[in-house]
């Protein structure tokens, strides 16, 4: 049994240029609370969407990133939105980092035609 880990919550299949929020959960199973940094590695083939005024997610070429504080024994989501721009299978990379403990995931996710 794993006590720190990230999980990603993927619909099936999204439309090329269809905006979605990529649901990542970090689990945090240890005795103490934890300081997590939460990243999406970036890739050419979607683009990165932000809000402006969002002091949570910092956004630059390569990533997106979230701080996030997870109490002991629960999950705690965080949403990253994206716009495929290709079609065919895209994949995600997800890392959770703490200073005691990380966990990364990468899932495919399928992008249809118009």
């Amino acid at each position: 049994f794993k006590q720190f880990f990230v999980m990603l919550n993927l619909p099936y299949a999204i439309v090329r240029g269809e905006k979605v929020v990529i649901e990542a959960t970090v689990f945090n199973y240890m005795a103490s609370a934890q300081e997590v940094t939460v990243t999406l590695t970036d890739s050419d083939k979607f683009e990165v969407i932000t809000k402006k005024g969002d002091s949570q997610a910092k956004s630059n070429l390569r990533y997106l990133t979230y701080q996030i504080s997870i109490p002991p024994n629960t999950g705690v989501t965080v949403g990253f939105p994206i716009k495929p721009v290709v079609l065919g299978e895209i994949m995600l990379t997800v890392t959770a980092q703490s200073v005691t403990a990380a966990d990364a995931v990468e899932r495919m996710l399928k992008v249809e035609p118009e």
